[in-house]
């Protein structure tokens, strides 16, 4: 008996360990009113001008973009994240942008503050004619300078549809530089004017970007400090019963 309750003990800390295992800080993933009608309020603003300022769907954050052409904005559709799966089913919005140049670029910026192990993890794609090559940058200083902890990654053609995972999955870890962090911004960078079908990129050729998600899979040591007081707490009482 006293074995059994020992390892029931052991599972229930594993479980509740593993249903902490990964939060959430930000995520944009373009289905609610909140996000979708900041875009649709500004889908032209002009060329060299900051475009629509989203806010988080998850968490709190803000997001933006910058073209030094004219853009045009827009919300077409999404590519289903299968990390968030049941609980969404389909995926009926993404934020998409046309007039593309080198430097042009989709930004995010959370504050990190009380998380370590921070990742992020986007769906992405363009049409034939948008642009193919991008990286993942961030700044911690308000955007005065970026790092690019990675190396270049190019699209594949991708056409998204509402009810399938079908995007080009791009994830980035950055070793613990930007954990902790009362504001972080993380930068989406077309760096090159080569467009997904290796011509050059059109100025109607476009690029989406969806499920934008800021994360840390280390639980913060509250969660795990409680869990192990209630294992604590089990094994207490089981040697008293005893």
């Amino acid at each position: 008996m006293k074995n059994r309750v020992i390892l029931a003990s052991i599972v229930a800390f594993t479980l509740v360990a593993a249903s902490v295992k990964a939060q959430t800080i930000a995520q944009w993933t373009f289905e609610t009113a909140v996000s979708t009608n900041a875009i649709n309020s500004n889908l032209s603003p002009g060329a060299n001008i900051t475009g629509p300022a989203v806010p988080a769907d998850v968490g709190v954050g803000i997001a933006n973009a910058h073209h030094t052409t004219t853009s045009t904005y827009s919300t077409p559709a999404g590519d289903v994240d299968l990390t968030l799966a049941p609980s969404i089913s389909s995926s009926i919005h993404s934020w998409s942008a046309n007039g593309w140049s080198a430097g042009d670029y989709y930004q995010f910026q959370v504050s990190t503050v009380g998380f370590t192990g921070v990742q992020v993890g986007w769906d992405q794609t363009g049409s034939n004619t948008g642009p193919r090559d991008f990286s993942l940058q961030y700044s911690l200083d308000g955007g005065a300078t970026f790092i690019t902890p990675g190396s270049t990654y190019s699209l594949l053609f991708n056409s998204w549809t509402t009810s399938a995972a079908l995007g080009n999955n791009e994830s980035q870890t950055f070793a613990g530089a930007v954990d902790n962090a009362p504001s972080v911004i993380f930068r989406v960078v077309d760096m090159s004017t080569v467009s997904v079908n290796g011509g050059s990129i059109g100025t109607g050729g476009t690029d989406r970007v969806d499920n934008f998600t800021v994360f840390s899979p280390v639980p913060e040591p509250s969660t795990v400090a409680l869990v192990g007081a209630g294992l604590f707490g089990m094994l207490a009482m089981r040697r008293r019963r005893s």
